[in-house]
């Protein structure tokens, strides 16, 4: 072969070479570029979620209050010797969870910053424990409904600490969760409505 060929045969290797590595930088740039903007996505899903929920538990909170003020009247009925049967409308607020399961799903908390992933995490364990322990609340309060060997003062007395310990608990993930969005003021002003700001 003439030196003319091999000169002109290593270009074309080069450039095919150099073209192969081209094509593996931009589609490695484009995909984090994608990666980048799921994760904002679903960074802005979870902080949606989180001021949803925030609303929903200070609702809590006061529906929470309503039913204890209901069950300490009835006790005071009870005590005064009147018979009270009206039924009581206990249900529990089911706190949405969606959003911060898709980011783990997807792998979008990668992306996440450190703290905030970690506190988040611990936030949605807490609310887990809550909604269980409103579920085990009605569960308990279902049995001595239906119990006839249960004194009605014992029971109401007993359905009013057990509401009084969910109250708490409900009002510590609430601030809990004002408390995550006021520490990452950036988040929240750039992922957060005007709507969901915090009250």
């Amino acid at each position: 072969m003439k030196q003319g060929t091999w000169k002109k045969l290593g270009v074309e290797v080069f450039s095919i070479v150099f073209a192969v590595l081209l094509a593996l930088v931009l589609n490695h740039w484009r995909e984090d570029v994608l990666d980048r903007k799921s994760s904002n996505h679903a960074l802005q899903n979870v902080l949606i979620e989180i001021a949803t929920n925030r609303q929903d538990l200070v609702q809590e909170v006061e529906n929470l209050d309503t039913l204890i003020h209901q069950l300490k009247g009835r006790l005071g009925q009870l005590k005064e010797g009147q018979e009270s049967d009206a039924g009581l409308g206990i249900s529990f607020t089911l706190l949405s969870h969606s959003a911060w399961e898709m980011a783990q799903v997807t792998g979008a908390v990668k992306n996440f910053d450190l703290d905030f992933l970690m506190n988040v995490s611990e936030l949605y364990e807490f609310q887990e424990i809550c909604h269980d322990n409103g579920l085990s609340i009605i569960d308990r309060i279902n049995t001595m409904s239906y119990s006839k060997e249960i004194d009605q003062e014992v029971m109401i007395t007993s359905m009013i600490r057990q509401l009084q310990v969910q109250k708490r608990w409900v009002e510590d993930l609430a601030n809990a969760y004002k408390k995550l969005l006021q520490e990452h003021p950036g988040l929240v002003e750039s992922h957060l409505p005007d709507s969901l700001q915090l009250i």
